[in-house]
C-alpha cells in the first residue's frame, strides 16, 4: 500500500523530545512548517527535528519560525543545528522559509540547499552574521530562482551572491536601511544582470524613500532593461511628502510600460 505524503503544519510555544521523537517515525512529509519558542529549542531538540529532515528525504517545502523571547539570553535556534550532519543523501529541499533564528555558514548545510527554487529569509540580521552563508553560496554556485529578503540592512556579500545568482527570475528585497548604498548597488548591478530573466520584481525600502522616487533614473535604467517582467511592485509609504510625490512615481511607471 502507498504511503500518503504528508504535510505537518505545527505551532506550539514549548516542543519536547518526545515530539519530535515521534515525528522522526515519518519517511514521507512533504511539506514541514514549524513555529515555535527558540529558547525551549535544546541540542537535543535540535538533533532529533534534524532527524526527521534526514529521514524525509522527499521533503521539498520547510518553514521555520523560530522566535526569540526578548527576556531571554539564550541564543536563538540556527539553521546549521536543524539540518542533519552526517546524512548520506540530500534533503530534496525546493521551497525553504526562515523567518527570525539565525543563518552562518555550517559547511553541512549546502548540499541540501542545491535544489533550491525558492529561498525566503526575513527578521534575521543579515548584515552582522550571514556574510560567509552568502559566500559560500556564491563560491558552490547554487543558483536559486526566486529570492525573497525582509530584513534590517544586507552586507556586500548578500548583493555579490545576487549578482552571481544565474538564472534568477523572482526578486523580493525589502530593507529598512541602505548602508552601503544597497539601492544603488541593487539598481545598478542586479536588476541589469538579470535583466533577460527577471519576472518578478518588488523592491522596498524603509527609509523614508522609496526607490523609484529616490534613484528616478537608475530605477527607469534598470526596470525598462528587464524585457521578461510581469510583475513590478512598487509601495509608496504614507507620509506627506511621499504622498505629494504619488502622481511622480505613477507618471514613471507610465513611461516604462
Amino acid at each position: 500500500m502507498k504511503r500518503p505524503i504528508l504535510e505537518l503544519h505545527l505551532t506550539y510555544s514549548k516542543f519536547t523530545v518526545p515530539y519530535f521523537s515521534y515525528l522522526s517515525r515519518f519517511r514521507n512529509i512533504h511539506k514541514f512548517s514549524l513555529t515555535g519558542d527558540s529558547n525551549h529549542f535544546a541540542p537535543t531538540i535540535e538533533k532529533t527535528l534534524a532527524r526527521v529532515l534526514a529521514n524525509n528525504h522527499c521533503l521539498s517545502h520547510l518553514f521555520l519560525h523560530l522566535v526569540a523571547r526578548w527576556e531571554s539570553t539564550l541564543g536563538v535556534s540556527g539553521i546549521e543545528r536543524v539540518f542533519p550532519m552526517k546524512s548520506t543523501k540530500n534533503v530534496a529541499l525546493r521551497h525553504f522559509s526562515l523567518r527570525e533564528g539565525s543563518i552562518i555558514a555550517a559547511p553541512h548545510i549546502f548540499h541540501h540547499l542545491r535544489g533550491l527554487k525558492s529561498l525566503e529569509i526575513s527578521h534575521i540580521d543579515l548584515y552582522h552574521e550571514s556574510a560567509g552563508f552568502w559566500t559560500e553560496l556564491a563560491q558552490q554556485e547554487i543558483h536559486i530562482p526566486s529570492i525573497t529578503l525582509r530584513t534590517q540592512s544586507v552586507p556586500s556579500a548578500v548583493i555579490d551572491y545576487l549578482i552571481s545568482n544565474e538564472g534568477m527570475t523572482e526578486l523580493m528585497f525589502e530593507v529598512e536601511s541602505n548602508i552601503g548604498n544597497t539601492a544603488k548597488r541593487v539598481l545598478g548591478e542586479v536588476v541589469p544582470r538579470h535583466s533577460g530573466t527577471l519576472e518578478v520584481l518588488q523592491l522596498t525600502s524603509c527609509w523614508g524613500r522609496h526607490w523609484i522616487l529616490d534613484s528616478q533614473l537608475e530605477y527607469m535604467i534598470g526596470v525598462s532593461q528587464c524585457t521578461k517582467l510581469r510583475v513590478l511592485g512598487t509601495v509608496v509609504e504614507g507620509k506627506d511628502f511621499m504622498v505629494c510625490n504619488i502622481p511622480l512615481s505613477y507618471a514613471i511607471l507610465i513611461l516604462l510600460f
